[in-house]
């Protein structure tokens, strides 16, 4: 091989290692198409804030140009801590202008006390007119954690059920506890948002609608070691940001306990996230923007709060040091002294309907910057449902049975605690199925002793899932659309939380039918 190959060879190999370590952009697509419904998600910490303008600033046109830009066909906004509400809701719907109209709100707690938690939601007028959209049902639920002292609670979330189409969306806004006094709240977290979610019910949730659990929630990224946020979450950030790449993202975010928690199967099983390519949405410095793409961890440590004073620490590495001789574990050692580390907790997730998970694509996820005097920043997800109606199953009357059923239980070691929690915040919750399995296909139920390890099911119309409940939680089953038996493994979950791995073989004896 002479010099002018051996040349022509690296140059070859240098461009292929190139390509493959090219920065990449998010796997999503920019916008919906005309098959599709267009929704935009969104949630905003307030932060007690009295008026639009307070919390807006001057440019309120600008910033909502930024935030709530036009064009979509739905629009979910939630807050948290707002004290100026019904202005914000009106001025929302004044920028959307008449094109649009509200279809629904909701809202909990205390206009001087910390502010309201609501969700509204805003659809075109032309859809609504039509009766394309329109409000199905509300509901909300104070919960008895982070009380202020003056009788009122500053914890909860409401919930809107909205028909859009061929299909019913679930807009659930939540404000969860934070770590506070250096008391380890992240159990009860997970409790608060299983309550909010329905308990048990959940499941049947899930399977008639595609369900947006967004808000304040509150989960927290404190790296193990404790090290200073300069050299740990911001500083992967920094790079993250001018890489654009998705290793670099997940690094980035590595401390996040929602990430964790999803991942291990310890809460909010069910959900899914669109990849977070954004800086943390907490605690900022009302008023800052962040510096360029290319800034360095440094810059970005002036966009954010990292400490409070506390326990007698006077600086951000005083505090680390106090933090480092805790005997506790990192969340409740570092709130303890005073450590504010940045975090994603604002977030927007989606559950779907199995047979349906397909309809609703996740498009893009971000976190728009613009003045804004809140410690939080918004965080936005844009999605696509489509317009094409589902295809119902089956017609007629059916029986579906479920044999050879085998659960294998998941390792949990704190799943009486969290039990607990959330039986004190839904305390009409019913009570767990001994030694039996039950199975609803629509309002049609049947149960039998898990010995038998099999049960059967008659319905006059099925929809496109069955529910299989146990001791241990529940799982939903969907129908095969086109062979009349097939193996299943599906999670069992309990209270956002996987309880094992229910398999078996699902048998249907039915008239087919390939829609209505």
């Amino acid at each position: 091989m002479d010099a002018y190959q051996v040349a022509s060879t690296l140059v070859v190999i240098i461009a292929a290692t190139a390509w493959l370590l090219r920065p990449r952009k998010p796997p999503i697509r920019a916008a919906a198409d005309a098959t599709q419904w267009r929704i935009l998600a969104t949630t905003l910490n307030c932060a007690e804030q009295s008026s639009v303008k307070a919390l807006l600033g001057e440019e309120q046109k600008t910033s909502l140009e930024t935030w709530l830009p036009r064009g979509a066909d739905i629009y979910a906004v939630a807050v948290q801590e707002c004290g100026c509400w019904a202005e914000l809701r009106r001025t929302v719907e004044a920028h959307l202008g008449s094109a649009y109209t509200l279809v629904s709100y909701e809202k909990i707690g205390e206009k001087r006390v910390r502010g309201r938690i609501a969700v509204a939601v805003f659809a075109r007028k032309c859809d609504v007119d039509e009766g394309l959209v329109e409000e199905l049902t509300t509901k909300k639920m104070l919960m008895d954690v982070g009380s202020t002292g003056k009788g009122a609670s500053t914890k909860g979330g409401v919930a809107i059920e909205v028909r859009v189409g061929a299909r019913v969306l679930c807009f659930v806004g939540a404000h969860l506890p934070a770590d506070a006094g250096g008391r380890a709240q992240h159990t009860l977290r997970n409790a608060c948002a299983a309550a909010l979610l329905g308990g048990d019910d959940f499941v049947e949730l899930q399977e008639r609608c595609h369900v947006f659990f967004l808000g304040d929630l509150n989960y927290r990224a404190v790296p193990h070691d404790l090290t200073h946020a300069r050299d740990s979450t911001l500083k992967r950030v920094a790079y993250a940001s001018s890489k654009q790449s998705r290793v670099a993202w997940a690094a980035a975010t590595r401390d996040d306990e929602l990430i964790q928690d999803r991942r291990s199967g310890r809460a909010l099983c069910g959900f899914r996230e669109a990849p977070i390519y954004f800086a943390p949405t907490f605690r900022r410095v009302p008023g800052v923007a962040l510096p360029g793409r290319d800034a360095d961890a440094a810059a970005l440590c002036d966009a954010y709060t990292l400490f409070k004073s506390n326990e007698g620490a006077a600086t951000v590495e005083e505090a680390l040091a106090l933090a480092r001789r805790k005997r506790q574990p990192p969340a409740q050692a570092a709130s303890a002294a005073g450590l504010r580390y940045p975090s994603w907790t604002d977030r927007v997730l989606v559950a779907s309907p199995p047979a349906d998970d397909a309809a609703l694509e996740l498009l893009a996820y971000d976190a728009p910057e613009f003045p804004l005097q809140s410690d939080h920043r918004p965080a936005r997800l844009r999605c696509a449902l489509s317009r094409k109606p589902p295809a119902e199953t089956y017609a007629g009357a059916l029986r579906v049975t479920l044999e050879e059923l085998c659960f294998e239980p998941s390792s949990d070691d704190d799943a009486a605690e969290l039990d607990r929690l959330v039986r004190g915040l839904v305390p009409d919750a019913p009570a767990s199925r001994k030694n039996r399995v039950a199975v609803s296909l629509g309002a049609a139920t049947a149960s039998a002793p898990w010995a038998a390890r099999a049960v059967s099911v008659e319905a006059e119309r099925a929809p496109r899932h069955c529910v299989v409940a146990l001791e241990f939680g529940s799982a939903l089953v969907a129908l095969p659309t086109r062979d009349w038996g097939r193996r299943f493994r599906e999670p069992v979950v309990r209270f956002g939380r996987s309880r094992g791995v229910l398999a078996g073989r699902l048998r249907v004896e039915a008239s087919f039918s390939s829609g209505v």
